[in-house]
């Protein structure tokens, strides 16, 4: 951004602004010279020179000032001594914007509008007040930096809106309103409402500054830290070649002392010569009165004229909506307006031209124009017709007079006949149902069967009754190919065609019609039947009907009634060939009622044969027998007699000794029946009573393979009762075997022990002898010693107190603590005490490492680190009076007392160490120092260590940011009494710098938690000199 706004400011704007204070004074200028103005200066601009002519150059390209001459532009002694006089005097100029005295225009778009226009008058309406303000901006350094601009605000105090174009028009347009005197003000307003919106304008003018104010502060930072970096890069070499070349500590630190001094000193003055300097002033301010009007507008596109009004504003050159006259939308550059024939100015979707006379017309002529409902061509209402059907529009393309009935028709109503080509309205037009093209009623007939139209081209008659018939409704005969309506032909289902009367007959069974080609004549009855009511006989060929038909019960095929007989035994009808005589009595059977005897092969009816219940056989009465037992019908084959009472027996009633089947073999062992044979209750097979014994503890019987013998007792017993000794294989009943206690294994009495813990039944694989006692113990009673490895009882051993391991009594030893068992491994010597202990109960001291016990305290924990010391490494803290060891601990350098590492800390500046006691917590920071190496913050004069310091200021005053909802929650009642406030924060404050336009900035500083602690009022040195801080 330039430092001047050439936009405001160039030579004519200088010119003009130089001439009316100059007049407006009382002095005079003699502009005869373009070049150069010889004025007689007014008494306010006395103090500039002591002559009373002077002579005023503009520009010094066109001529070089002489030594009496003044250069007259902005930044010039004569230019600034110009504002000078026009802020003292608070000049205010009155102007009056109207359309007498500034250059009427016409809305932008017809520029590229065809229509040639031209303004033929305007009219004011209303005068409306507007206010502009002219303010003069400086922003200025001490050093180098300087800017300079004007601006003209200009605003309506009624609704307090900026208006530029407003503006805009006025600077334009300001030469020829310079010296003019202008019309009797039209309005009054008021001191409240200036100030007002000077406040309003204050503002604007304050935000348009701003990025221009932020430029200058950003270059005059970027200039200071440079500075700053070189003053520091100075003084550092100076402190080093210091240390170089003297060894004296206190001498160095005296020159270090004075080069600090130095150094801020240097960067305070440095900081003094870059700080920024704005000044907004009012030079004046115009009150601007203009009118608002309309213009009256004459167009032309060649063959049409028309006129129309537009609003106008000449203040600020704009212009209302020109709307069409038929719709109302607003024309522009996107709706150029158009001419209607009776001069309407109007858009050009409201512009239609009847397409059979050519006349353009609009929605605002009285001529009436509307769309063809057809084609949606417009025609106006002296070339239209209306549609005597329909009622619609209809233009002459579109429409026809009906050849029946004379009326009007469009083409949607009416159309040619298919037929004859002429023209017929809907009313005397009728569809064929065949082709669906409408025909006129001269060549459309009615079908006598469905009432459907037909035209000529697809129109039938019946040969039999003559009627007119439709495609869908004629039928013609198969066999004699003539048509015929429904009611003169029939359906032959056969052939699934249709034949006339003449060609059909029908069938004397289902009096349904057939054609004669499908009809037969039955051999027993003579009578014609058609193929679903008409069989041949499969025994000899013969056709004969359904009636005169006889189904045979065997193989369900038709017979005539001399190939067909009964069957004596079902007395159902069966063919010839089907039957057979019975050997026994020589009557026919059926083959379903004869039976072959699957012994000897007779063929026998069913009432002499019969069938074996065990095998299914058919037999003949010969050599069928019957059980003893069931009486169940059974072949002689499958019938043998009982070894015991000789009668004879089916399969299912006899059984075989499995016994004497394995002495005799299965073909000469004789059965038994059921009665005298036994089941064996191990294998399941039967035996004979000679071949069965039983269990002497359970009730089941045994076969002399599957008894058992007891070893001890000697008795039968079965596998359920029986018992094998685990230990030498031998069978015992239940009564003389015992079960291990340990693996639940049955084992014998000879081989059986009781356990000496327990006092349960173990066998002796599971058995050992204790160690000591030599008593038997099972595996769940017995410990093995951890160090001798040794088996032994419960009652001579026990677990160790450290490790719970089981030793035996030789291998266990007391601990001195507790008096618990312990083994030798985990066990050591207190040093102090020299007993013995347990591990747990001893520690090893972190320093020397000697074990000592912890049940007299010998052994003492760091209260920083918690690690175990003995009192030969261990000491009191000075500030908690806990052990502290060597490590953790140190002397306090004031004190010279023993502290704990929590009870001390380090100078962050000197690093010496101190006790919390004599160190001090520093602001902003996490570290600590010593009294004499605080400092104080020059803004908020709060002590910080020097690291939290630069530029002398803490990082809460570096940081002062406008304040918002987020950064004054504590303070938000204090802050809320100015109008415009800073804030800054750090860990420790909360410092707000509040703003006033004319007294001093207020500092106030509080804590965290709210409490005030500081306050005082800025200086105005102070004020703008720490304005980049």
């Amino acid at each position: 951004m330039s430092s001047i706004d050439t936009s405001l400011i160039n030579p004519l704007t200088v010119k003009r602004f130089t001439e009316s204070i100059i007049r407006s004074q009382g002095g005079q200028i003699d502009r005869s010279d373009g070049s150069c103005w010889r004025v007689r200066l007014p008494p306010a601009l006395d103090d500039i020179t002591d002559e009373q002519q002077v002579t005023l150059v503009f520009d010094p390209q066109e001529q070089e000032p002489g030594r009496s001459d003044f250069l007259v532009r902005p930044g010039t002694v004569f230019f600034n001594s110009l504002l000078d006089v026009a802020k003292e005097s608070g000049t205010v100029g009155r102007v009056h914007l109207d359309g007498d005295s500034l250059q009427l225009h016409l809305p932008d778009f017809f520029d590229v509008s065809r229509l040639s226009s031209q303004i033929l008058d305007y009219d004011s309406l209303r005068t409306d007040v507007a206010l502009a303000f002219h303010f003069e901006v400086e922003m200025t350094t001490v050093s180098s930096y300087h800017r300079q601009r004007f601006e003209t605000l200009t605003i309506d105090p009624e609704s307090e809106t900026f208006l530029p174009s407003l503006t805009n028009r006025y600077l334009a347009h300001l030469n020829p309103f310079l010296g003019d005197t202008p019309k009797e003000p039209t309005s009054d307003i008021g001191e409240g409402v200036i100030s007002d919106s000077y406040d309003v304008a204050l503002q604007e003018m304050q935000d348009r500054i701003s990025d221009d104010l932020e430029e200058l502060e950003q270059s005059a930072a970027e200039s200071i830290d440079d500075r700053v970096q070189e003053i520091e890069a100075l003084y550092e070499r100076r402190r080093q070649e210091v240390r170089d070349e003297y060894d004296n500590l206190s001498d160095v630190r005296e020159m270090k002392k004075q080069f600090e001094q130095q150094e801020q000193k240097k960067k305070d003055q440095m900081v003094s010569r870059h700080t920024v300097e704005c000044d907004i002033s009012l030079i004046g301010m115009s009150v601007i009165e203009y009118d608002i009007g309309e213009i009256q507008l004459a167009l032309d596109d060649g063959d049409r004229t028309g006129q129309t009004a537009v609003a106008y504003y000449p203040g600020t050159n704009s212009f209302g909506d020109v709307e069409c006259m038929s719709c109302g939308t607003a024309l522009d550059r996107s709706t150029l307006p158009q001419l209607c024939d009776s001069g309407h100015v109007v858009c050009a979707g409201c512009l239609s031209t009847c397409e059979t006379c050519q006349t353009t017309l609009c929605g605002a002529c009285d001529v009436d124009i509307g769309p063809c409902h057809v084609c949606d061509s417009p025609e106006c209402g002296e070339c239209t017709a209306t549609c005597d059907t329909c009622g619609g529009r209809a233009c002459v393309v579109h429409r026809d007079t009906c050849s029946a009935c004379g009326d009007v028709a469009c083409r949607t109503c009416g159309v040619e006949c298919a037929t004859c080509g002429s023209f017929h309205c809907d009313d005397h037009l009728g569809i064929c149902s065949t082709d669906s093209q409408e025909h006129c009623q001269d060549h459309r007939t009615t079908c006598s069967q469905c009432g459907d139209g037909v035209c000529e081209a697809h129109l039938s008659v019946c040969e039999t009754c003559s009627d007119h018939l439709c495609p869908e409704d004629t039928g013609s005969c198969l066999t004699c190919d003539d048509s015929v309506c429904s009611t003169h032909r029939n359906y032959c289902s056969s052939c699934s065609d249709y034949h006339c009367l003449d060609h059909t007959d029908s069938c004397t069974v289902c009096t349904d019609p057939f054609c004669f080609g499908h009809l037969a004549t039955c051999e027993e009855c003579n009578k014609h039947v058609c193929p679903e009511d008409r069989v041949q006989c499969e025994t000899c060929g013969q056709t004969i009907c359904q009636d005169d038909s006889i189904e045979c019960d065997h193989c369900r095929g038709h017979h005539c009634r001399a190939h067909a007989s009964v069957c004596q035994v079902c007395e159902t009808q069966v063919a010839s060939t089907h039957l057979t005589a019975c050997e026994t009595c020589s009557g026919v059977a059926c083959p379903d009622d004869r039976i072959e005897c699957g012994m000897c092969g007779g063929v026998h009816c069913d009432d002499h044969a019969g069938q074996c219940s065990h095998c299914g056989d058919h037999v003949c009465e010969a050599h069928l027998g019957e059980c003893s037992e069931c009486g169940d019908p059974t072949c002689l084959d499958d019938l043998a007699s009982c070894a015991e009472h000789s009668e004879p027996l089916c399969p299912d009633h006899r059984r075989s000794c499995a016994a004497c089947v394995d002495l005799l073999g299965s073909g000469n062992a004789n059965p038994f029946c059921i009665r005298f044979t036994t089941e064996c209750a191990s294998c399941g097979e039967y035996f004979c009573e000679d071949h069965i014994t039983a269990c002497t503890i359970g009730e089941g019987a045994l076969c002399y393979e599957d008894a058992l013998t007891c070893t001890s007792c000697e008795e039968t017993i079965c596998d359920e009762h029986s018992h094998t000794c685990s230990i030498c294989d031998d069978v015992f009943c239940s009564a003389d075997i015992e079960s291990c206690s340990h693996c639940n294994e049955p084992v014998c009495e000879a081989h059986a022990t009781t356990c000496h813990g327990g006092h349960e039944v173990v066998c002796q694989s599971h058995a050992v002898a204790c160690a000591q006692c030599e008593e038997p113990i099972c595996p769940d009673h017995r410990s093995v010693c951890g160090h001798c490895d040794e088996a032994f009882c419960t009652e001579h051993g026990t677990g160790c107190h450290e490790c719970h391991e089981f030793h035996c009594q030789d291998h266990l030893l007391e601990c001195s603590g507790c008096s618990d068992p312990i083994c030798e491994a985990d066990s050591d010597i207190c040093v102090t005490t020299g007993n013995g202990f347990g591990i747990s109960h001893l520690h090893a001291c972190s320093e020397c490492g000697e074990l000592h016990c912890e049940s007299y305290d010998h052994i003492r924990r760091c209260h920083e680190c918690d690690d175990p010391f003995c009192d030969d490494h261990v000491i009191e803290c000075a500030g908690c009076g806990d052990p502290v060891c060597d490590p953790h601990s140190g002397r306090c350098t004031i004190t010279g007392d023993v502290y704990g590492d929590s009870h001390l800390a380090t100078c962050i500046e000197c690093g010496v160490l101190l006790s919390r006691d004599h160190a001090h917590e520093a602001p902003a920071t996490d570290g600590y120092l010593c009294v004499e190496h605080f400092e104080q913050c020059e803004f908020c004069r709060q002590e910080y260590a020097p690291t939290s310091l630069v530029d002398g200021r803490c990082p809460a005053c570096r940081n002062l940011s406008p304040k918002t909802e987020a950064n004054i929650d504590q303070v938000s009642d204090a802050v809320g009494l100015f109008g415009r406030s800073h804030v800054g924060k750090n860990d420790s404050y909360i410092v707000v710098r509040g703003k006033h336009r004319i007294r001093g900035d207020i500092v106030i500083v509080y804590s965290r938690d709210g409490t005030q602690v500081h306050k005082r009022r800025m200086g105005i040195e102070e004020r703008f000199g720490g304005w980049f801080k």
